[in-house]
């Protein structure tokens, strides 16, 4: 079996932390704080609040400016993750299977999943699932990799620019949602994400399922929620309409570099304070 964190040579901290046997004990209890970011020091900020962090695929938008999440590759979400894992000494750390890694056979998904396992330590992988990919869920939780599966809208498979995908509020979708949902719980999956669905649909499959359901656009009755971190810090432009904004980032950003520029234009910095001097 996939050990939590003590054989995880990244740490930087020996602190204890959160293992998949803590998180699904979490079902029906003190909500599950989730962040997705892509980076040591965001990470570094965010592990002491969170339980979940999600090194997501969303950063091929949030950090590389395309229009889908579909070019993110395993190489590069595997680079990113390893500085997530270094920096997280409490939170869960789960990384994303991108696009074309797991679809094709269960066997595939096994190497990408075991790849990416190894090489960043991580805690458990997540991938988009249909009910075609429950296959994948059993073979991966039959190798002792832990899986958080992710139902409703899918990225993945939404073929739109971010904002431009449709939530699940008609009855037809949710049946279909709902039973994957059953469907990757009985073969296995830890937890699963909820994305985009109505409120009422989220509450059925949180009551449905004995393993913790983790929203995002759902509903406040899930057993946890997550947001991807520059959103709610006010970094990207145009967010989900799910999004909260918790502070305005994006200006402080602009306000700290017009600063900076109007200083080293008009030789303010670096003054002698940040300047060395001979030592004689």
């Amino acid at each position: 079996m996939v050990k939590d964190i003590d054989f995880n040579p990244l740490s930087v901290s020996t602190g204890n932390r959160m293992s998949i046997f803590d998180l699904k004990k979490r079902k029906g209890g003190i909500p599950i704080v989730c962040v997705s970011l892509y980076d040591f020091y965001m990470a570094r900020l965010c592990d002491p609040y969170v339980d979940m962090i999600l090194v997501g695929d969303s950063l091929g938008m949030v950090v590389c400016g395309d229009q889908d999440t579909l070019d993110v590759t395993v190489s590069q979400i595997i680079s990113h993750a390893r500085g997530v894992v270094r920096a997280a000494n409490s939170a869960i750390v789960v990384v994303d299977m991108p696009f074309g890694s797991f679809e094709s056979s269960p066997e595939t998904a096994f190497a990408s999943a075991s790849r990416i396992m190894n090489d960043t330590h991580c805690d458990a992988v997540k991938l988009e699932c249909t009910s075609d990919m429950v296959p994948q869920v059993e073979m991966l939780v039959s190798r002792g990799i832990p899986v958080v599966a992710h139902i409703g809208m899918l990225p993945q498979s939404a073929g739109g620019e971010r904002g431009s995908f449709t939530p699940i509020v008609d009855i037809e979708s949710y049946g279909v949602i709902y039973d994957t949902a059953i469907a990757v719980q009985n073969a296995g999956a830890c937890a699963i994400v909820v994305e985009a669905v109505a409120e009422e649909f989220a509450i059925n499959i949180v009551n449905a399922c004995s393993i913790p359901i983790i929203g995002i656009g759902a509903s406040p009755k899930c057993d946890g929620q997550i947001l991807v971190a520059h959103d709610l810090l006010g970094l990207t432009e145009a967010p989900m309409r799910f999004v909260k904004k918790y502070a305005d980032l994006a200006n402080d950003v602009r306000n700290a570099i017009q600063e900076y520029a109007s200083d080293v234009v008009t030789g303010r910095f670096p003054s002698s304070e940040n300047t060395y001097k001979v030592k004689y």
